[in-house]
């Protein structure tokens, strides 16, 4: 299995437990090149939500801390269009 198919894979696990919690999620960043074959390195992998109560998105930042993710919840800044 290649780096890119390995990351994709995780990137669908996190996705799944997200919809588990009732959150929708998109691939966004350089692994969504990498879905449609445009390979760039990356160290993470990021997912875009719709959006969801913060407490909701800590349970679920806990649940895949505890199966061995990196987790970072970022918040939008309060000026910033896509964040309202």
């Amino acid at each position: 299995m290649s780096r890119a198919e390995h990351s994709l894979e995780v990137a669908e696990r996190v996705s799944r437990i997200l919809s588990e919690a009732g959150i929708e999620s998109a691939l966004i960043g350089a692994l969504t090149m990498a879905a449609h074959n445009y390979s760039r390195a990356t160290h993470d992998i990021d997912l875009g939500t719709v959006a969801a109560l913060i407490p909701t998105l800590r349970d679920v930042g806990e649940r895949l801390r505890a199966e061995g993710f990196d987790v970072e919840l970022s918040h939008p800044e309060p000026d910033d269009p896509l964040g309202c």
